[in-house]
């Protein structure tokens, strides 16, 4: 877009406000325009406004603005329905890139009185009328132009609901305003770039832009190099601020600049200059309109190091989405492939590139078990194109991961001819001690990786196929992750043993802090065969059972099996005495007795829970599952199957209800006192239409059938009559309601009812769905109170106790413990269920074996740090 100056003088007042009035005579048009609008075309307009314009509208809506996505642009949308009074801000800045786009048509109108570029422009917005009326209302009264704008757009697309009479009465305003404001337009003169006029001297040290043409070459600059010309251009200031001074001083003592005062002057010039010419070809920026202007020069650099770290991101996402992994040959996965390679290449984002961002997002969120994140995720998935919702299912299935950025770089990236020689010292580490694989601990084990390039990596024995998915482990998401899964352990022992201890551990045995190093970042089986190694049978014993039970997914599967037999053990002979780890045991006691049904779980978590007397809440929580289990009343999977339906079913409930609330206190302001008077009758809390949304917003499901027999009876026809009815009441001999009023108070009615018939739905569903048994129902509500308290008290004993190691277990055990109770309200369970073996010595990656020779070797060695090393 060309930038135009010209000078435009003030519009006739006279006709000006006859337009105002013709406006007003629409009673609220902005309000028509944005319930035409939908989310997908208003999350369209929002990317295309600068990043700090649309912050600054969505922080002033309460719209959450970190990041952009459909869901906030449905709230943005919501709340801009209901708040009148900011809607005409929130217009101004969503029709920005319209108004840019028309800007050439616009000028073109103005300066040469050629309306056909601006007719035609107008045309085009034949499938998004609703953005061209929010452009076209935006600024009316700005020039000749923008009243022009709104005629045609009036001519061509008016709203529906808005009288004939009243539309063109707005049509013949804009025309007569029109006449009266051309002709006292300034005569054309020829468009600039960036200022009608320039002189000699002011070019030579301002220079304009390139022009757009040079930006085929252009390289882009990196976020880091954008911040770090700001700061550049900010000293250079502050050198040329205490330069200029010494040489006004200079000048006032009759002498002559010095030579090195003179530099730093020139200095901020040649930098000044050169970052407003990259901020002019850089495509995603836009560059200050004077080159000299350092303060906005420099607030425009750290603006485009924010868009071009977010250009960064956005390519990575799609990078990975362009290489995500999966079934050989499947034509919905290549689609997406395929998607994200054009958008790659160049194409238009549009809600594409929102719906792979999703993708990945789920990929992510499935890895790391996050529950919230996948259900969020799924919400905004669920009217997606084809393609995009069979990988979603995929991807929830465990069949398709999604790469890291550096793994998806080295994927579409040619593989390098030459690798660079490792040093001698790096060789001979490498000929003691081979490299290993690196990948990320989940719940259960990952899928194997491919080792980078360069490395040499034995295979992985045939009993054991890296194919064989895993599931991924919630406590990832508590203890984060900072240590290779995939190591030798008796390496990885050696590390955390020749580490410089902390000051207030210095007394506690190397090998103690290397267990708990890996219990704290949630490794639980790599830390399970450390403590093997060290002889700690028990709590080896303790963090196996944790880990498989995590890793079960079904009630008869592999890992079910397994924490069965290891229940029945413990039942019959206990294993332990140490308290932290039989905490570890009572956390996967609660686990197995939801997932697994069965009753032995339940015997022990009672008889474990005899021991937490000082803990009055864990031990409520944990007696309420345990006597249900061991009762036989809990149904495994197919419990939380129903769990699931009764939460989904009463969060849609919930929802309804905040809606009708919500609808029921939104402003409803009309011009005319009696449709005012209509409005307040019709939604009194008593009133025809305000008495089903208050049963609504009040979750009154008693009124269920009450509100459904009223619905039915207020069809249009009827709601038409009532009006009448009502209007010929109040008016006393004056004329009959009609015109946009009427209007207005019809469409607040439909409004009202499809939020009705929106709760009356959910009750109706809720209500059909499956139930939740009674004793189910009492042990759900028993446990959900007793949570909160729970984890206070498992967070004081993780802060309170003795030992970096017990510390340590307490804090699994806690995370454990509430990722269980999440079950309670239906959590998704991702992935499919791998085998014992592979759950429990999978972190051990090319030096596991599956006849567990190696464990027992590294059993037999010693990991004291004077006979063991990285190196060793």
């Amino acid at each position: 877009m060309t930038r135009h100056t010209l000078h435009v003088p003030q519009p006739p007042t006279e006709q000006a406000a006859a337009l105002v009035s013709a406006v007003e005579q629409l009673d609220n048009p902005l309000a028509d325009i944005l319930a035409a609008l939908d989310p997908t075309t208003l999350l369209q307009l929002l990317n295309r406004v600068r990043p700090k314009d649309r912050v600054g509208m969505l922080q002033f809506l309460g719209v959450p603005s970190a990041k952009l996505s459909m869901r906030a642009a449905d709230q943005c949308l919501t709340t801009l329905r209901i708040r009148k009074d900011a809607q005409h801000r929130a217009v101004d800045t969503i029709s920005q890139p319209t108004r840019s786009a028309l800007a050439d048509a616009v000028h073109a109108y103005e300066c040469h009185h050629n309306e056909q570029p601006l007719t035609d422009a107008v045309a085009a917005f034949s499938e998004t009328r609703a953005e061209l009326m929010l452009a076209a209302f935006a600024g009316p009264l700005t020039s000749p132009g923008t009243t022009a704008l709104l005629r045609l757009a009036l001519q061509r697309f008016p709203m529906p609901a808005w009288p004939k009479d009243d539309v063109h009465n707005l049509i013949s305003a804009c025309t007569a305003l029109e006449n009266a404001w051309v002709p006292l337009m300034p005569a054309p003169a020829a468009d600039q770039s960036v200022s009608s006029s320039r002189s000699h001297a002011d070019a030579a040290i301002n220079p304009a832009p390139p022009p757009p043409s040079d930006r085929g070459n252009y390289e882009t600059p990196s976020a880091t190099e954008w911040s770090i010309r700001a700061s550049e251009l900010t000293g250079l200031l502050a050198s040329a601020d205490a330069a200029a001074a010494r040489i006004a001083e200079d000048l006032d003592r009759g002498y002559a600049p010095s030579a090195d005062d003179l530099a730093p002057l020139n200095a901020v010039r040649d930098t000044a200059l050169d970052l407003h010419h990259a901020l002019a070809a850089d495509p995603l920026t836009i560059a200050p309109e004077e080159s000299r202007d350092i303060r906005a020069l420099t607030a425009a650099a750290r603006e485009a190091a924010t868009a071009q770290a977010k250009h960064t991101h956005n390519r990575e996402v799609l990078q990975r989405a362009s290489t995500l992994v999966g079934p050989a040959g499947h034509p919905h996965l290549q689609a997406v492939r395929d998607q994200a390679e054009a958008l790659l290449a160049g194409g238009t984002p549009g809600s594409t590139r929102d719906l792979l961002h999703l993708l990945v997002e789920l990929a992510d969120a499935t890895a790391t078990d996050d529950d919230s994140a996948i259900d969020s995720i799924q919400t905004l998935l669920k009217d997606a194109p084809q393609d995009i919702s069979s990988v979603a299912t995929l991807i929830l299935r465990g069949k398709v991961t999604a790469p890291n950025a550096g793994q998806a770089h080295r994927a579409s990236s040619p593989v390098p001819e030459a690798v660079s020689q490792p040093s001698p010292a790096a060789a001979a580490a490498q000929d003691d001690q081979p490299e290993q694989k690196v990948a990320a601990q989940t719940d259960g084990p990952p899928p194997a990786d491919t080792p980078p390039s360069g490395l040499t990596v034995s295979p992985m024995p045939p009993s054991h196929p890296e194919s064989e998915p895993a599931p991924a482990n919630p406590l990832s998401d508590t203890l984060e992750s900072s240590v290779p899964a995939s190591a030798d352990i008796h390496q990885v022992v050696a590390e955390a043993s020749t580490a410089a201890p902390a000051p207030d551990s210095a007394a506690v045995p190397a090998d103690v802090r290397a267990v708990a190093r890996l219990i704290n970042d949630g490794h639980l089986a790599l830390a399970a065969h450390a403590a093997r190694a060290t002889d700690r049978t028990s709590l080896e014993h303790a963090l196996q059972t944790m880990q498989l039970a995590h890793c079960v997914r079904s009630e008869t599967g592999p890992c079910a099996t397994a924490v069965r037999e290891r229940i029945d053990q413990e039942t019959v002979q206990p294993t332990t005495t140490d308290h932290s780890e039989r905490l570890l045991l009572l956390a996967s006691a609660l686990r197995a007795a939801l997932l697994t049904a069965d009753p032995n779980a339940g015997e022990l978590i009672n008889a474990l829970t005899h021991g937490y007397a000082d803990m009055p809440h864990l031990q409520r929580l944990c007696t309420t599952i345990g006597t249900a289990s061991a009762r036989g009343q809990l149904t495994a999977a197919g419990g939380l199957n129903v769990l699931d339906a009764v939460a989904e079913a009463d969060a849609e409930v919930t929802r309804a209800a905040t809606d009708a609330r919500e609808h029921l206190a939104a402003p409803r302001h009309l011009h005319f006192p009696r449709a005012e008077s209509i409005v307040r009758t019709w939604w009194d809390p008593e009133g025809l239409i305000g008495s089903l949304l208050t049963a609504a917003a009040q979750d009154q499901r008693t009124r269920a059938d009450h509100v459904a027999h009223q619905l039915r009876k207020l069809t249009p026809p009827c709601l038409k009559k009532s009006l009448k009815e009502i209007d010929d009441r109040l008016r006393n001999g004056s004329a009959v309601l009609q015109g946009a009023a009427r209007q207005r108070i019809l469409q607040y009615a439909a409004e009202s009812l499809d939020i009705v018939n929106a709760w009356l739905l959910a009750t109706r569903t809720s209500a059909s769905g499956p139930m939740l048994s009674s004793p189910l129902a009492t042990l759900r509500d028993t446990v959900h109170a007793q949570t909160q308290d729970a984890s206070t008290e498992l967070h004081a004993l993780a802060n309170t106790i003795t030992g970096p190691l017990a510390a340590a277990v307490t804090r699994a055990a806690h995370a454990s413990v509430m990722t269980t109770v999440g079950l309670l309200d239906g959590a998704t369970l991702p992935g499919s269920e791998p085998t014992p073996a592979y759950a429990l010595n999978h972190d051990l990656g090319p030096v596991w074996s599956p006849d567990h020779q190696r464990g027992a070797m590294l059993r037999s060695q010693s990991i004291a740090p004077h006979r063991c090393s990285p190196a060793s």
